[in-house]
């Protein structure tokens, strides 16, 4: 592992690698990195964490790419600033999330990212930035080469197209969520999917076996308008998230050991589920909520365009009550809209509107 603090040091490795005819591989030390081969060297970025420019103004932010998100997110408090990509995620550093094209709980990281700075493997460096519309579309039309590297590459969650040391944001004003939990079945969450969509984020957590989903949809308020949760709810929360860990544990070793019940230790899991959420609603919270890499990782995760929901959940339900042993753990659900800008190379979403569903089922 070779940590680098900055851009010069990264062009020394560069040279050296050529040198030693060694294949480098670049990250930000919060994404599991596989073991490589003999010829490999793996090259740590991120001690780089500086902020290197901040506009309140224009809500613009500078920052080196092995910043963590939530650094950064802490750090924008001061200047009464927020990220606009919201709800629950990994606190990856900036490069890893770029690199992996992170999707968000309303949206994708491409959606705010204005521009970065990269060190291309010949070893120049280049400033990449969304092509503009026009440029995109005679592209297209008369089949000219787009430039030779842009912010479409960059954040197509495919790795890295070049060394990110340095990321702009473009920002929105502080503010909080209120939260609003409440419990409904599959046919009244696609029933109402379209009103759900004015939430700033929508997550919900689907137990199939026992057709419950545990709807989370927060929205936009104001910091001196904000509700804090009580003192007697943060440990009430506490106590029954410890509860559904439990439960959790217990369903996975009952799923398969007493298959036909397996509904049941759903249903005990979505009831310590949702008696933790009770006490988070109509109270206000922070806008990114970071959760573990291990959580974020679990299972398989599809980005898909909001047209297929219907179908797809439908088709899931019916094989999921075919296979009880295998879907006695909740699906968790999430619902993006991204900017209409110019879609990124191979982008992960495929429309303004997708929607995103993890599972471990498969495993």
């Amino acid at each position: 592992m070779i940590p680098v603090h900055s851009v010069d040091e990264i062009f020394e490795v560069i040279r050296q690698a050529k040198d030693n005819d060694l294949n480098l591989r670049f990250f930000g030390n919060t994404f599991p990195c596989p073991n490589g081969s003999d010829r490999d060297a793996t090259v740590d970025i991120s001690p780089m964490r500086a902020l290197v420019a901040c506009d309140p103004e224009k809500q613009m932010v500078k920052i080196e790419g092995g910043m963590t998100l939530l650094e950064l997110s802490e750090m924008l408090k001061s200047f009464n600033l927020a990220l606009e990509f919201a709800g629950p995620m990994p606190n990856f550093t900036v490069i890893d999330a770029i690199s992996l094209g992170m999707i968000a709980s309303n949206t994708s990281i491409a959606d705010s990212l204005e521009k970065c700075e990269v060190v291309l493997p010949s070893g120049a460096t280049k400033e990449v930035r969304w092509p503009t519309e026009k440029e995109d579309k005679k592209a297209i039309t008369e089949g000219e080469q787009r430039p030779e590297l842009s912010l479409q590459s960059v954040v197509s969650g495919l790795g890295l197209s070049g060394v990110i040391t340095s990321a702009t944001f473009k920002c929105v004003p502080l503010h909080t969520l209120l939260e609003n939990n409440r419990r409904v079945s599959l046919a009244q969450f696609l029933e109402n999917w379209e009103k759900m969509g004015l939430a700033s984020y929508i997550c919900a957590s689907w137990f199939a076996l026992n057709d419950t989903i545990l709807v989370t949809s927060a929205f936009s308020m104001r910091l001196h308008l904000s509700y804090k949760q009580p003192v007697l709810d943060k440990i009430c929360e506490a106590i029954w998230m410890a509860a559904t860990s439990i439960a959790s544990a217990l369903r996975s070793w009952s799923a398969w050991l007493f298959p036909r019940s397996a509904a049941l230790m759903s249903q005990a899991h979505c009831f310590c589920l949702r008696n933790a959420v009770r006490h988070r609603t109509n109270f206000c919270f922070p806008v990114q909520k970071f959760v573990p890499l291990k959580q974020h990782c679990r299972g398989v995760k599809w980005i898909l365009p909001s047209n297929r929901k219907e179908s797809v959940l439908k088709k899931l339900s019916v094989w999921s009550l075919e296979h009880p042993e295998l879907c006695s753990s909740p699906a968790e659900i999430s619902i993006q809209r991204h900017a209409r800008r110019i879609n990124s190379f191979l982008s992960p979403h495929t429309a303004d509107h997708t929607f995103s569903i993890q599972v471990d089922w498969f495993q």
